[in-house]
């Protein structure tokens, strides 16, 4: 395979983590910008071979400038530290006055590790877990695997050049599931009933600047309106599978990934589990309507390596 030196922004972030591994294992030199190097994730990609690490915030003078010099692929996932989109915009333009060859911009945001996501399972008192969001109970979403799927699938990009690609959106998204559907394989996951309940989302936090308007934003439109995630335009799951056949799918993960997180927040459940008859039969499960009363059980995130005050944009 002909070597490249690629770079990412917001490293630690699950997408471009996914991508800097890849990357290293397949023998590319990787230019990985982190906010610190302090952390797990940051320690473990500094450990990887042909990896450079250079710490520093994007709006600090010259790190822009620095990260595409001599770079042939740049994977950008912005996140909302300062003005996001000025620094979008930034970023592209430094990397057009580099000669950067191949650029590929990342537009997911993370719902997954915050604590007012959109998709999080809260424990029950009974031992099920509930899954509240916007969305119609018979709706489909994209679903994806980030920290798994988004390297290999980046890297396949990648290899495949500029010409393959450019202009295009790739609708990176492995499993067309609604919530019914998604509550159903993520129990045979688990063993454990789920149970999705239909209602607003839930914010307890405090938010980076702009993303509360971000999460109303997607309550109106696909939740009230039930507008199709991605646009008439764009299917999936047939293009993302085409492009990397090695995906994730969501029972896999619970199975096999959601206790390992969990175990790591502090949670317990996963070592007193029993097998649930009817966890592994259920075709659909049952919808939680808004104001029903559910026993409470919390999930505290584990604290991000880069500190408590952040916020992934990558999942």
């Amino acid at each position: 395979m002909l070597e490249k030196t690629v770079v990412t922004v917001n490293s630690t972030g699950r997408q471009s983590a996914s991508f800097v591994r890849v990357a290293s294992a397949v023998g590319w030199r990787v230019r990985a910008q982190v906010r610190s190097r302090e952390g797990l994730v940051a320690d473990e990609l500094a450990g990887l071979p042909n990896v450079e690490i250079v710490e520093g915030s994007l709006e600090e003078e010259g790190i822009v400038e620095y990260l595409f010099k001599d770079i042939q692929v740049a994977f950008i996932n912005t996140t909302p530290w300062g003005d996001e989109v000025a620094m979008g915009c930034a970023l592209a333009d430094a990397a057009k006055r580099a000669g950067v060859e191949h650029y590929i911009y990342s537009s997911m945001p993370d719902h997954s590790s915050l604590p007012y996501p959109l998709f999080r399972m809260e424990l029950q008192d009974d031992g099920s877990f509930v899954w509240q969001a916007p969305f119609h109970p018979d709706d489909p979403l994209p679903w994806l695997d980030a920290e798994h799927d988004v390297g290999p699938a980046v890297l396949q990009v990648s290899k495949s050049g500029p010409e393959a690609w450019v202009g295009q959106r790739i609708t990176l998204a492995f499993e067309r599931l609604t919530p019914r559907q998604l509550c159903a394989r993520f129990s045979r996951g688990v063993s454990r009933p789920v149970v999705y309940r239909h209602g607003p989302i839930e914010i307890s936090v405090s938010t980076p600047a702009g993303y509360r308007e971000h999460l109303e934003v997607l309550e109106e439109t696909l939740g009230r309106q039930r507008a199709p995630y991605f646009g008439p335009d764009l299917e999936y799951p047939k293009e993302a599978r085409s492009i990397w056949e090695g995906y994730r799918g969501i029972e896999e993960y619970a199975r096999e990934v959601f206790p390992v997180e969990e175990s790591a927040n502090g949670m317990t459940w996963m070592d007193e589990r029993e097998e649930d008859p009817t966890a592994t039969t259920l075709a659909e499960t049952p919808v939680d309507t808004p104001g029903t009363r559910t026993p409470s059980g919390a999930r505290t995130p584990s604290r991000h390596p880069e500190g408590d005050e952040y916020f992934l944009g990558s999942c």
